[in-house]
């Protein structure tokens, strides 16, 4: 509940700088909430209240904090946003959150297949390891996108062949997994 409420009082005392137009310390509250809350919304609101100079320090400054409290997870976030998606691969490591992970993977695809194909096999088996129904045939979708990922179709493979190897009595989803060609 005290959370809840330092949360709205922070928004509340951003909007009052915004409106008194002190841009200064609205862009070192940003950076503290950024800091102390791992929150990428204060990010990207310190992004667009920052010149583009500014915005190089603070990122750096974000970065180097992030990394030094280990926040893998917002610094992941972060990176998406910026655009660099081979560190946001990097630092996404330890991530659950599989729509995020999803979503890395098909940016991943252009620019850095293998990582993409490793993020679409990491998921397939998460959602293996969820149950039977439609974690099964999101498994499924995930092998399909890791087959048209992988260009030369090893990954894809030996993808398919530990999922039959480990899984191979589960019959609904050896019908899916089999359905992928």
């Amino acid at each position: 509940r005290t959370k809840e409420l330092s949360s709205d009082i922070e928004t509340r005392r951003l909007q009052l700088l915004r409106k008194l137009g002190q841009n200064s310390e609205l862009k070192k509250s940003l950076l503290m909430l950024t800091k102390r809350l791992g929150n990428i919304t204060y990010a990207l609101q310190l992004k667009q209240e920052a010149s583009v100079e500014e915005w190089k320090k603070y990122r750096q400054e974000i970065i180097n904090y992030s990394k030094n409290n280990n926040q893998h997870s917002f610094l992941s976030r972060f990176y998406y946003e910026e655009k660099d998606f081979k560190n946001a691969h990097e630092y996404s490591k330890n991530l659950r959150d599989a729509a995020y992970l999803e979503l890395l993977a098909k940016k991943l695809s252009k620019e850095y297949p293998e990582l993409s194909c490793n993020l679409f096999k990491k998921l397939c088996f998460h959602f293996i390891g969820q149950g039977s129904g439609w974690p099964y045939q999101k498994a499924g979708k995930m092998l399909e996108a890791l087959q048209k990922t992988d260009d030369g179709g090893s990954i894809f493979r030996r993808a398919k062949s530990e999922i039959v190897k480990m899984h191979g009595k589960k019959y609904s989803l050896m019908a899916i997994i089999e359905g992928v060609k």
